[in-house]
């Protein structure tokens, strides 16, 4: 037995939905375990934290499905460059005159944010800082933690926050609550893509309860000169070509407008562009010529992955590869979910098949094997491919090499017209803002997505008033 913070009694047992403890209390308590998860309990807490993985997951097998090779997490392509961002976010967390400080981090999708900020919460643990993810419960989307049993006592705490935007705005002020009686330093890094009226909200918010430093970033292209997209390019070519069974990579030449394009500025489209010149030199198919053909290049290979399970000799899938395709565009939507949830997806997006949905979500697991035990349907990796696979689904877009399905939209339709209250309703909203400011025909269903702002523009205003 325990004491909280209240003088509630809990007591605390191993297993918990998120691999970390669990308790019961009266009151409220925060619960601490070295080498695990750290939960924090606050009644009905918003969030729970684990820590950041001091090492990328180690793939046993030499060839994998080309898409998932591009997953920031398994980081197949070593991190470089960024010595400008990560000197200035070391100066921060030693001169931040407050002791919580909250650095804001944005910029466009596949432009590093995630990669740079693993990187720096690993260079901080080894100068004796204790790094950690917030993940909210409202919008689970983490991939497990790694054990870590930190020294003590430690310099300060490192909470990582992804996806900010997506957040509550009360949700990201009790994470700050969380950190007040804490005897150390905090440094609280947000990452997010846009920097608007949800980050006015907090801001505010913060400004106004709170004795908290507060600065931001705005993530800057890193592959802005011809070199650097060049030697980007090689070496993830060299990778992936190596992965992939390549002998000799070098022979694959880049695209030809690598240099010039401003399609190419960003890392992520670079290693797209790596990884489909390897496909094709492998299949002697032409690569795509341009950046915005990329993600249906490799789109396709994910079709053939499904087709692939559902006609192995042995023990293959029931679902076939056109229900398939529903079914990873209903979790590209959603996200991962509880099997409860997850049906329900399903049943509000009318998956065609006359299968139940515990066998679609079963068979999709086999294809996107879940990073953890209490969700399923695992959408498709790195978030642009799997953005990208909502557009060229949905039916408006005029790339005739990924045709649509015209059931997508009624899908897409019924499950943002769902009750707020279902899991995937915010993350939802915001997803379909992102698609839309780069796909016009995704720009109409975008203003349900700016509703999830516009929560926070309320909130604002109300403040304000």
């Amino acid at each position: 037995m325990s004491e909280g913070a209240s003088g509630a009694q809990f007591s605390a047992a191993d297993e918990s939905p998120y691999n970390g403890m669990t308790a019961e209390a009266s009151g409220s308590a925060r619960i601490y375990q070295a080498g695990r998860d750290q939960v924090i309990y606050e009644q009905n807490p918003p969030f729970y934290l684990s820590q950041v993985p001091l090492s990328a997951p180690v793939l046993e097998t030499r060839r994998i499905r080309p898409s998932r090779m591009l997953r920031a997490n398994l980081e197949l392509v070593p991190f470089s460059g960024r010595e400008t961002e990560l000197a200035q976010l070391k100066k921060w967390r030693d001169t931040a005159v407050t002791r919580t400080a909250v650095y804001l981090i944005h910029g466009p999708g596949g432009q590093g944010k995630t990669r740079l900020v693993m990187q720096l919460a690993r260079m901080w643990a080894a100068e004796g800082w204790y790094p950690l993810q917030a993940f909210s419960l409202h919008d689970f989307k983490g991939l497990g933690a790694a054990d870590m049993t930190p020294e003590d006592p430690h310099d300060g705490a490192l909470i990582v926050v992804d996806y900010a935007e997506r957040w509550e705005t009360d949700d990201l002020l009790a994470l700050l609550r969380m950190t007040e009686d804490r005897g150390g330093p905090v440094r609280i890094i947000l990452l997010s893509r846009p920097a608007g009226t949800w980050w006015q909200a907090l801001f505010y918010q913060i400004e106004r309860c709170f004795d908290v430093t507060v600065d931001q970033m705005y993530l800057a292209p890193l592959a802005d000169s011809p070199g650097d997209r060049l030697r980007l390019f090689e070496e993830a070519r060299d990778i992936f070509g190596r992965r992939l069974g390549v002998h000799d990579p070098t022979y694959i030449r880049p695209p030809r407008d690598l240099a010039k394009s401003a399609g190419y500025s960003q890392v992520l489209t670079i290693h797209m562009a790596a990884l489909a010149a390897v496909v094709a030199f492998i299949e002697a198919d032409y690569p795509p010529r341009d950046p915005a053909e990329l993600s249906a290049f490799l789109l396709a290979r994910e079709r053939d992955h499904w087709l692939a399970m559902h006609s192995r000799r042995d023990d293959p899938i029931r679902t076939p590869p056109d229900v398939m395709r529903q079914t990873v565009y209903t979790a590209a939507l959603t996200g991962p979910l509880s099997y409860k949830d997850a049906v329900s997806a399903l049943e509000y997006a009318q998956v065609e098949s006359s299968e139940l949905p515990g066998q679609l979500i079963r068979d999709h697991s086999r294809c996107y094997p879940r990073n953890d035990d209490d969700n399923v349907l695992e959408p498709l990796y790195p978030d642009r491919l799997g953005e990208d696979f909502i557009a060229l689904t949905t039916p408006g877009h005029h790339n005739s090499g990924y045709p649509p399905d015209p059931w997508a939209y009624g899908a897409l339709t019924r499950l943002i017209s769902r009750p707020k209250t279902l899991p995937w309703a915010l993350s939802l909203e915001t997803l379909l803002a992102e698609i839309g400011s780069r796909w016009p025909h995704m720009e109409a269903l975008a203003q349900g997505g700016r509703a999830a702002t516009g929560r926070h523009h309320r909130r604002l205003q109300a403040d304000l008033d």
